[in-house]
């Protein structure tokens, strides 16, 4: 083999290397974590008469070694950026990306709460090539995220700025869903910046609470939901009656390049 073949091998290796990421870690790690979702889910399942036994305690546990695996999982692995997590999506995990994959988020139901929901979520994101997570929400460890949320989906709505829908179980009756802003900035995180205009100010979220039994015998793609139009950037949020129920009207709000401000009021209400 002579010098210029042997240079042009190694640069292939090189170049394979570098534009498909090893997942052969990730694969590892995917499964340790699925192991803890199994246990998280035996433990809920689990009816013992054994008082040295403190299922609570136990799934409180199980949460805290999920959320802390995870977290250092979406902050330190660089492949786990590009890794897609189908079996942990299988386990139950709400995963939702940004169409950029710059900004994702895991949710989680903690399976310690009762009617009212307790759901754990982590935020992994990218800037400039390098990579962080943020605990968005730790119902365990801090009382007052309250029940939490799960993330369904991120919009990206210009470069470092997103927009996530969060919804949130309150109890079999009431529940909420929401919309809130999130931006990277030189490199850090933003969770809690103002991006929707109301008579209050800036706020960082919008969103509706209502009465899941108005909608239960809907099928889900069929229920009004919050969309947001990325071609026309308008979000749309669902309103209720006064009996708390979902309604077929929107409140629209039209971004200007900075925050989201609600539309006229006579052209208040569309129809999905």
């Amino acid at each position: 083999m002579n010098k210029k073949t042997a240079l042009f091998l190694i640069l292939i290796i090189f170049i394979s290397n570098t534009a498909f990421p090893q997942f052969k870690d990730m694969k590892d790690i995917e499964t340790e974590l699925v192991n803890i979702v199994k246990r998280i889910d035996y433990l809920k399942n689990l009816e013992t008469n054994d008082k040295s036994i403190d299922k609570w305690d136990s799934l409180s546990k199980e949460n805290s070694v999920l959320t802390q695996k995870l977290y250092d999982v979406l902050k330190t692995n660089r492949n786990s950026v590009y890794y897609d997590f189908s079996e942990l999506r299988s386990s139950g995990m709400y995963i939702t990306s940004s169409s950029d994959k710059n900004l994702r988020i895991f949710s989680w139901d903690t399976k310690t709460g009762g009617t009212m929901v307790m759901f754990n979520s982590i935020l992994q994101y990218n800037f400039e090539n390098k990579i962080s997570a943020k605990i968005l929400n730790n119902v365990l460890e801090n009382n007052g995220d309250g029940a939490g949320y799960y993330f369904t989906i991120v919009y990206k709505v210009k470069p470092n700025v997103y927009l996530a829908v969060d919804n949130a179980i309150y109890s079999t009756m009431n529940v909420y869903m929401g919309i809130r802003g999130l931006s990277i900035e030189n490199g850090t995180l933003n969770d809690t910046f103002g991006i929707f205009k109301t008579k209050q100010g800036l706020v960082n979220e919008t969103g509706t609470g209502y009465d899941f039994f108005s909608v239960v015998n809907i099928p889900f793609e069929q229920r009004p939901q919050i969309l947001y139009d990325e071609i026309k950037q308008v979000v749309s949020v669902p309103m209720t009656d006064f009996e708390n129920d979902l309604t077929g009207q929107y409140i629209k709000f039209l971004y200007n390049g900075t925050y989201f401000a609600k539309e006229n009021l006579e052209d208040r209400y569309i129809k999905r």
